[in-house]
């Protein structure tokens, strides 16, 4: 009986060992990959091939630090803007890496000058997140709204010209109209005072 005593308490003592060490296999966590995100912009071209005028990618590679490219990975394009005196981040699109661990969004600046340039790729299960700025100098902007010609711009100038005129005449006809009352009442006056 002292034997089967000390062999189940062997046993409990062995199961409890592995339960505890499987509890602490199992929590350890897993460390993902570390990424490296670069980021570059390059004029937008037409389908002939032409630079199109203040447009551009902005193109954003992801790669592993053993240099292997990050695919379906989704990577987030930003601009740093000034708002309400603070440097913000203004979202310019999102796009996911391709088998090249490429990812590329359309960019069309609206004012010249230095921009600021984000990217960032969010931590997943097996990629930890990244992120990256680059600086874009724009020299040309594209107005995002067509130039719309005006309706009757021609008749506008004349147009004032001749309200002038109309507010003018009608002004002289109402100090016309003032003075020959004036000068009425008066010859009037005049007439009904008694002759001596």
């Amino acid at each position: 009986m002292k034997l089967l005593t000390k062999l189940a308490v062997a046993l409990v003592l062995v199961l409890g060992s592995l339960m505890l060490l499987a509890e602490t296999v199992t929590a350890a966590p897993v460390q993902p990959d570390p990424t490296g995100l670069s980021v570059t912009t390059a004029p937008r071209l037409d389908p002939k091939g032409h630079p199109m005028v203040g447009q551009y990618l902005v193109v954003a590679t992801l790669k592993t630090a053993d240099g292997t490219a990050v695919e379906n990975q989704p990577v987030s394009f930003y601009e740093q803007v000034q708002f309400i005196g603070q440097m913000r981040d203004a979202l310019i699109g999102t796009a996911t890496t391709d088998s090249t661990g490429t990812a590329v969004v359309a960019y069309q600046p609206v004012q010249t000058g230095v921009h600021t340039l984000v990217a960032h790729s969010a931590a997943s299960a097996q990629y930890a997140q990244s992120a990256t700025t680059s600086t874009l100098q724009v020299s040309q902007v594209v107005s995002p709204f067509p130039a719309v010609i005006e309706p009757l711009a021609s008749v506008r100038a004349a147009l004032t010209i001749g309200v002038a005129l109309v507010v003018i005449v009608v002004w002289a006809f109402l100090i016309g109209l003032a003075v020959r009352a004036i000068t009425g009442i008066r010859a009037g006056s005049e007439a009904m005072q008694p002759v001596e």
